[in-house]
């Protein structure tokens, strides 16, 4: 069954180099993200982009506590079209968590985000506060974290 797997990545048509590792995922498993090899530090298999991650995410957790942004002064959370919300995903690497995190969204109807890299955000523009949700909730569950700024 595998095999079979194996052989339609293969004979897929899909230019996206990284598709054809979800198409051996077993049932329950999660993609990883190329970006997160493991490496081996003192005899242990430990994945540095993970670790690195995650301390920028608890390290801004911790301050969305202490730092408090002033409305005049905040970036805008729409778009230019005024349509568009502007949310981060700080464990967004490359375009394979951009495709990930476009058919999350897709699932539910949103027309393909627009993305930045480097900071992080993604405007993606939902037709409702459940779809906007639902969304939020489908790329957490593909293993990203979603941080909705203030509207």
């Amino acid at each position: 069954m595998k095999e079979t797997r194996i052989e339609a990545a293969r004979a897929s048509d899909d230019s996206d180099p990284s598709a054809a590792q979800y198409v051996v995922l077993g049932s329950g498993e999660q993609p990883r993200c190329l970006a997160h090899a493991p490496h081996s530090v003192d005899g242990r298999r430990v994945s540095l982009v993970t670790q690195v991650a995650n301390s920028f995410v608890d390290a801004f957790t911790r301050l969305l506590k202490v730092v408090t942004v002033d409305v005049e002064d905040a970036e805008e959370t729409s778009s230019a079209d005024g349509q568009g919300e502007v949310f981060e995903v700080p464990d967004m690497t490359c375009q394979h968590c951009i495709r990930t995190i476009t058919e999350a969204v897709g699932e539910f109807g949103v027309a393909p985000p627009e993305f930045d890299l480097e900071t992080k955000r993604v405007v993606a523009r939902f037709g409702s506060a459940e779809v906007r949700e639902q969304s939020f909730a489908a790329i957490r569950a593909r293993g990203y974290t979603v941080v909705p700024l203030a509207r």
